[in-house]
């Protein structure tokens, strides 16, 4: 089979999963023919390229990694400054908690979720984005938008924190205003970083 074909269908099916769930079907009670309609995909073609409804959901979880890494770097590439670098963090966190933070909540609850542990395309993924906030911290360094005596560890430690901080915050009150979050990031950053 075509490698196209096939990851374009196993995106459909992922697509699928994840709009079911946007719809209010639980990960755990949803069946892979429910999937495979949505994705308007036969059944058995489903089953060539997965043997359960758990390998879509951990395949959907990878990807869902996948777009957050890019919606990521979209926001930090046009970074140029250290200002820039906090309201970009700001406005993906602000973006995160208004459209996708309350299906993330319940794929994290739901095995999807725990599919992510211990997987080796975790770690590649992890790495990606290591990858990515080493090279846009530099960058901003280089510029001497951050403060040069500021080590690079530091700078990461910094970012990242700020970030997970916003992240986890999100995650654990439905209630906080995405849009004094992101300010409250920007404002932090701004103050790591200088």
């Amino acid at each position: 089979m075509n490698r196209d074909v096939r990851t374009l269908r196993e995106h459909a099916l992922y697509a699928a999963a994840l709009h079911l769930i946007e719809q209010g079907c639980d990960p755990k009670e949803m069946k892979v023919q429910q999937i495979a309609e949505a994705a308007g995909i036969g059944k058995g073609t489903v089953y060539e390229y997965f043997s359960s409804k758990n390998e879509i959901l951990h395949g959907m979880s990878l990807y869902i990694f996948d777009d957050e890494l890019n919606r990521l770097q979209a926001q930090l590439q046009g970074c140029t400054t250290a200002e820039g670098l906090a309201a970009a963090v700001g406005a993906y966190l602000t973006d995160l908690a208004k459209t996708r933070m309350g299906v993330y909540r319940i794929i994290a609850g739901s095995a999807a979720g725990a599919h992510l542990c211990g997987d080796p395309g975790k770690n590649q993924r992890t790495e990606a984005l290591r990858a990515l906030v080493r090279s846009t911290l530099q960058r901003l360094q280089d510029a001497g938008q951050i403060d040069p005596a500021l080590g690079m560890d530091y700078c990461v430690y910094a970012l990242v924190s700020a970030t997970a901080g916003g992240f986890l915050a999100l995650a654990a009150d439905p209630g906080i205003d995405p849009d004094a979050m992101g300010g409250h990031i920007c404002r932090l950053l701004e103050r790591a970083l200088q």
